[in-house]
């Protein structure tokens, strides 16, 4: 693939231009950055420029316009020049679609937002397909869904791309149940080793900071340019430290508009580069953390990985638009714009979908005696009839317990919807091949059962020795951490 070219450096290209060019230049500059999207070099350079300009020209009354309009960011260059952003029209128009968007995906998700069950579907569906894109954009091979079989049954990873995908899933539960506690360098160093954890060559580096003398590539740089160079891993603690407080609102002074600041948060430590590998899972990571905590609770189903897994290229172009713009993240940040409007237009029809789920099987939700999992459950079972229903799989596709999760899928059983057999230590739990012929079936009253006494089954059916419920927690063991903290000492080199 042909290498991008580079644009001109914008202080020694505007000293090169006569007195009489730069004052044409400055005097019809400010007519052209209303209409200004932030295009790169690459594709500016091949457009018609404005007549009396070079392209050349063009591009520098351009910069001119996004230097004179930028809000300076705490975080630097390997120069120590700050990186900026701009509000363009065009950036400014995303957000408020954003807004708008924001507002009618939480109108379409009001059913949803109304019937815990249906949210929590909505949301467990959206985690799974986050953590699954963002794996695969880290280089894991397992087919979607296969890592969605992986997700819900809880069954150990086979490899070390399931292992990556896992670990994922089991750091973005963590993060939203920690949405609102603040980021300390403890926390993120505890989150890369959680995701990292198993799946890299040197399980010493998991956790740890870059050792001083480790200098990372950079990919698709063109040159050894300031913008792009990681900071000697002498400096990472501090910038680690100064990260953190961006990522909780204390820098800067002025005013960052709260997506901008989540953006701005993934762009920063995917910059810095501060582990050895696992950069970029963990900056996706903080990214959806950071949206959490705008306290727009539709950010909660939202996936975003996915729309970077399907055009990789726009990700590519947006970061060689920064280095365009000599530090100037307005390109990414309207890249992630769109990424967000993408993810709400997918969150809308699937709400849209799963409302509907009550027309496409109404022998299913006509029952008033089933609650709202074991609704989805059957009205899942007559479009898969196929599919095998284990416990593990029902709790985390609904978000509630192991004990909840089973008695929904005993309760079925005894109501003649399920069948149930044993597949070593686990029920596996099938569809009768007349079910619609029973939904059909007025609902018997169940039999009268003493609320302690078990749900009685068939000999045939009962297990020599019951299946294991979940640990306990031991009494005598210290009280746990702030979500953020896992449970393992962090080493900061």
């Amino acid at each position: 693939m042909k290498a991008p070219l580079r644009p001109p450096g914008f202080a020694d290209a505007f000293a090169a231009l006569g007195a009489a060019r730069r004052r044409a230049l400055l005097a019809q500059a400010p007519r052209w950055w209303p209409a200004d999207t932030h295009l790169a070099w690459d594709e500016l350079r091949l457009r018609p420029p404005p007549r009396g300009f070079t392209v050349r020209e063009w591009w520098l009354g351009l910069q001119l316009g996004r230097r004179a309009r930028s809000r300076l960011l705490p975080l630097t260059d390997g120069v120590g020049a700050a990186f900026r952003y701009a509000l363009p029209d065009a950036l400014l128009a995303l957000l408020h679609g954003l807004d708008r968007g924001l507002d009618a995906a939480a109108a379409t998700a009001a059913p949803a937002l109304a019937e815990p069950a249906l949210w929590e579907r909505t949301v467990a569906g959206a985690l799974r397909d986050e953590a699954i894109a963002s794996a695969q954009l880290a280089g894991a091979t397992t087919p979607h869904a296969a890592a969605k079989e992986l997700l819900r049954t809880g069954r150990p990873p086979r490899d070390a791309s399931e292992r990556m995908i896992q670990n994922l899933h089991r750091a973005l539960l963590h993060l939203r149940d920690g949405r609102d506690e603040p980021l300390t360098p403890a926390a993120v160093l505890a989150l890369h080793w959680s995701i990292t954890e198993g799946t890299l060559d040197d399980a010493a580096v998991c956790g740890r900071l870059r050792p001083a003398g480790d200098a990372p590539s950079v990919k698709n740089a063109g040159a050894n340019r300031a913008w792009s160079a990681p900071p000697p891993a002498e400096d990472l603690p501090a910038r680690l430290a100064a990260l953190c407080a961006f990522a909780n609102g204390g820098t800067p002074d002025h005013f960052v508009p709260p997506v901008v600041r989540a953006m701005t948060l993934a762009f920063w430590l995917a910059h810095d580069r501060p582990f050895v590998d696992g950069n970029g899972r963990t900056a996706r990571a903080l990214y959806v953390w950071a949206l959490w905590r705008q306290g727009h609770e539709v950010f909660a189903p939202l996936a975003l990985s996915p729309a970077g897994l399907r055009a990789p290229e726009r990700h590519a172009a947006a970061l060689r638009a920064v280095a365009d713009g000599e530090g100037d993240l307005t390109p990414f940040l309207l890249w992630q714009a769109g990424v967000i409007k993408e993810a709400l237009a997918a969150l809308g029809a699937d709400v849209q979908r799963k409302t509907a789920e009550p027309a496409a099987a109404p022998q299913v939700f006509a029952r008033a005696d089933l609650n709202p999992r074991q609704q989805a459950l059957l009205a899942h079972a007559l479009r898969e009839p196929a599919t095998r229903y284990v416990i593990v799989a029902h709790q985390r596709s609904h978000n509630v317990t192991h004990q909840t999760a089973r008695d929904d899928l005993f309760d079925l059983v005894q109501r003649g919807l399920l069948t149930v057999r044993r597949d070593g230590r686990s029920y596996v739990f099938l569809a009768p091949a007349d079910l619609a012929a029973r939904l059909g079936q007025p609902a018997e009253p169940l039999p009268t059962v003493a609320p302690v006494a078990p749900v009685a089954l068939p000999p045939s059916l009962t297990p020599a020795s019951p299946e294991p419920p979940p640990p306990a927690p031991d009494p005598a063991s210290p009280a746990p951490a702030v979500v953020l903290q896992f449970p393992f000492e962090i080493v900061n080199d």
